[in-house]
């Protein structure tokens, strides 16, 4: 038995028995000394494989390829432009106006949410707190070190 790589002289034997002179296997195998049927059959089916993928994956097959027609450009008659109509104007009703100077004014006072989250309104949170106290001690300390130096 051969137990080496198949040598391209034996691949294209194996072909030329099968596909051209249509062997059966036995008869390929008394034909290729040192080769089994088994391996026989693998390799065919390898190289019949190997030739499809080579066929599918050409990168010549784009060239090769019938060229496309050109594209045919249909071009539509001109259309007259739409007339437009300009919406009338549209005044806000002073009762727009008057509510939308209301939600201003409870978004100043109250913050953006309004109480609806159960957040304080501005000014009245513990941080705020600690920061306006803060601000107040610098401010003692301050106003203490310009009373002591007097």
């Amino acid at each position: 038995m051969k137990k080496r790589y198949w040598s391209s002289y034996e691949q294209a034997k194996l072909l030329r028995l099968r596909d051209a002179q249509k062997l059966a296997w036995p008869a390929i195998v008394e034909a290729m000394p040192g080769r089994t049927e088994g391996a026989c059959k693998v390799q065919y089916y390898a190289i019949l494989r190997d030739q499809a993928q080579a066929r599918r994956y050409r990168p010549t097959r784009l060239a090769v390829s019938r060229p496309r027609p050109a594209p045919v450009i249909v071009t539509a008659p001109p259309v007259a432009p739409a007339t437009t109509i300009a919406p009338a104007p549209r005044g806000a009703s002073l009762s727009a106006l008057r509510e939308a100077a209301e939600l201003r004014l409870r978004i100043a006072e109250r913050g953006l949410t309004g109480g609806w989250f159960n957040d304080p309104p501005p000014g009245r949170s513990a941080l705020d707190a600690r920061r306006r106290a803060a601000a107040e001690a610098t401010q003692g300390r301050s106003a203490g070190e310009v009373s002591d130096a007097g």
